[in-house]
């Protein structure tokens, strides 16, 4: 149905799934403030829980969502610990995965992977601007809307003063 949530399926990051996740998370966090039921707000904290593993920095935004609309339903103390304690097994998934990939809880797999990719150090940052963005995943993006990005960076290399 969506032309670009296709594209990004297609490829080695989890756009598709944290997607999913954050539609299941608002669903269920809108019906659980709805019905009163605390049991939706498990399910919408299980999604969190799935987005951070898949996306950390998506899974905030979401999270805060999620919080804030149990914080206000009927049963708010039931309903916010159920969503921050159903959190909590796709956070430990995040950390072992990570533990896995670079051998610290807390070390970043996704920096580990654009370290050893093609562009500068730090050009895979959030931003604008110079050395934002590498060229061999995103080539065509930099050239085209970041004119200054890494597209300068390879240029400039490519007359040796990189």
């Amino acid at each position: 149905m969506c032309a670009a949530l296709r594209y990004h399926t297609a490829d080695t990051m989890a756009h598709g799934a944290s997607a999913l996740g954050i539609t299941l998370a608002l669903a269920c966090a809108l019906s659980g403030r709805r019905t009163g039921l605390v049991a939706y707000h498990l399910l919408a904290g299980l999604a969190v829980g799935w987005v951070i593993a898949t996306r950390p920095v998506s899974g905030v935004p979401i999270a805060i969502v999620v919080y804030v609309l149990a914080a206000g339903s009927d049963k708010r103390e039931a309903s916010l610990a159920a969503a921050i304690l159903a959190t909590l097994p796709g956070v430990a998934l995040l950390a072992v995965a990570q533990r896995a990939e670079t051998g610290n809880l807390l070390a970043s797999a996704q920096r580990a992977y654009y370290a050893m990719s093609d562009g500068p150090p730090g050009c895979f940052r959030y931003g604008f601007g110079k050395d934002t963005g590498c060229l061999f995943e995103h080539g065509d993006f930099v050239k085209a809307h970041l004119g200054s990005g890494s597209a300068g960076w390879r240029r400039s290399e490519r007359r040796g003063a990189g």
